[in-house]
């Protein structure tokens, strides 16, 4: 195999400076570029001489199962709480939020298991920083509230605190209502006593 057109790099000088400049990369790249055509136009090469490698790939198998939910839940949820924040009352950022957890047996997509929370309550809400009890007063965890004071992380508690509800809003229809026994069993699966 020989190269059409030889260059020699050091011989043009591109080395003085050590600096690469754009004359040495246009240079080098022609170069490759040379070789690589004259390589793919060499007879002498076929793909008998390109040796692949038997590589078998592993394999998983996954199993998925995943709880079927309604898509009407968000819609229903948001419109009996008139599209508020039941911790708060703001309309920014509202979101439909489960009271059992999704991923729960006794979950449901019923109305009466969900609460609408703009996303900061609705994180609070799953992190159990806060949460709603039989006679739907909001209680905020002490110890997580008392753990971000030690450690400093308590900008913004106050604020936080100042704006919970009491009560949560509730929606008019009472068997629209978050149902007691859901609450029951999320305050368990959340953590708390």
């Amino acid at each position: 195999m020989t190269i059409s057109r030889p260059v020699n790099i050091l011989e043009k000088g591109f080395f003085e400076s050590r600096v690469l400049n754009d004359d040495f990369l246009d240079c080098l790249f022609d170069a490759i570029a040379t070789i690589l055509s004259d390589i793919t136009q060499d007879a002498k090469i076929s793909e008998a001489h390109i040796k692949i490698r038997d590589l078998e790939r592993g394999k998983t198998f996954l199993s998925l199962s995943k709880r079927i939910r309604e898509m009407s839940f968000q819609k229903r949820v948001l419109n009996v709480y008139s599209y508020r924040c039941a911790f708060c009352g703001s309309f920014e950022s509202v979101e439909a939020a489960h009271i059992i957890p999704v991923n729960h047996e006794n979950s449901t997509d019923e109305t009466r298991n969900g609460l609408a929370l703009c996303a900061l309550h609705h994180r609070a809400y799953d992190q159990a920083l806060i949460t709603i009890v039989e006679d739907y007063s909001v209680i905020l965890n002490r110890n997580q509230t008392d753990e971000f004071q030690k450690l400093k992380l308590d900008g913004g508690l106050a604020k936080f605190t100042k704006e919970l509800r009491p009560i949560i809003l509730l929606p008019p229809a009472i068997n629209d209502r978050p149902h007691k026994e859901y609450i029951k069993i999320a305050n368990s699966v959340r953590g708390w006593k």
